[in-house]
């Protein structure tokens, strides 16, 4: 997310990398989006023989590239005039939308989850001094903003995880891009690479973790993690029972692999706040693509029970995401 710079990739023509260079000079009204996206979703996004690319190209005159990568991420690359920017990212959001969609065996679209790349100079901007900024856009736009302050490896990007509904998701990006596109970037500009994903900050950074595609088999999850022995200097996290049958998590089942269970994980109460709230409940869910809901016990104990729906797969992954708060 940025002014336009001159960049190009393997997938643009002389006539947009001419574009380019026309759109980089000092008041202009264009605009870099960058999104980050699965690379599974990539192709459906390009379309067929690259069609949707081409149609998004004539229709906003933007320059439009996904370029290629062999990692579980993948950058979408935007650059129009702001003014156009919002309905143009709106095309590609329902295609996102949908594609969230199958992926996680919903049958709902009302909430929809982006992540942007944005200079940390904007990111900084978009924060505001003691997040009175970013409270005020949150306030403004009926949806969830959320950056994350470590950056993504080798780069000068931090990531902008937003969250709502269609609507008000492109009109998060119309305000923020009207608010940013006048603000130049300040400090080294190092655009995040996917070649440079890590797997294991990637919950740190806001990255994508490899969850829906054959990639993401790179690294699986731990069996059973909340009955190993984690130990505190407040608190046992072996205290944290899972109630997971076993096997439930084995893979060798191909038949159950999309099977929805239901698993229920009871956590001692000075976890609740400190260690598991709102936002890292909120993380593992996105990412995990698993419905995670917390109360407390109803039998006196003072226990919290976590309630995680979902496949095997996704209920393993949230374990592991929820585990991470610990770290």
């Amino acid at each position: 997310m940025g002014r336009s710079s001159d960049e190009s990739d393997g997938n643009a023509s002389n006539k947009d990398r001419r574009k380019v260079r026309q759109w980089n000079y000092p008041g202009s009204q264009d605009f870099k989006l960058r999104l980050l996206i699965p690379a599974s979703d990539a192709g459906a996004i390009i379309g067929t023989r690259g069609d949707n690319a081409v149609a998004i190209r004539k229709k906003y005159d933007a320059l439009f590239s996904i370029p290629d990568s062999c990692h579980p991420e993948r950058v979408v690359i935007i650059i129009c005039h702001y003014a156009r920017m919002g309905s143009c990212f709106g095309d590609v959001l329902a295609r996102l939308a949908e594609l969230q969609e199958q992926r996680n065996h919903l049958n709902d679209r009302s909430v929809v989850r982006v992540r942007l790349l944005v200079h940390e100079s904007h990111a900084g901007a978009v924060i505001g001094h003691g997040g009175s900024q970013i409270q005020k856009f949150r306030e403004e736009l009926n949806c969830k903003i959320e950056v994350f302050s470590r950056m993504c490896p080798k780069s000068s990007d931090q990531v902008m995880l937003l969250e709502g509904t269609e609507e008000w998701l492109v009109k998060a990006v119309e305000s923020l891009v009207k608010f940013l596109y006048k603000i130049p970037l300040k400090g080294p500009d190092r655009p995040y690479d996917p070649a440079n994903y890590d797997e294991h900050r990637a919950a740190e950074y806001g990255g994508l973790l490899p969850v829906g595609s054959d990639a993401a088999r790179f690294r699986q999850p731990k069996r059973n993690i909340y009955r190993r022995e984690m130990n505190t200097p407040s608190t046992s996290k072996n205290n944290i029972k899972s109630e997971i049958p076993n096997e439930s998590l084995h893979d060798d089942n191909t038949a159950r692999d999309h099977d929805t269970l239901t698993t229920k994980v009871s956590i001692p109460p000075e976890l609740v706040g400190p260690v598991f709230n709102d936002i890292s409940i909120r993380r593992a869910s996105n990412e995990s693509g698993a419905k995670i809901s917390l109360y407390q016990a109803t039998d006196g104990s003072k226990l919290y029970i976590f309630d995680i729906e979902g496949t095997a797969y996704q209920i393993e992954l949230a374990q592991y995401l929820l585990q991470q708060s610990f770290n």
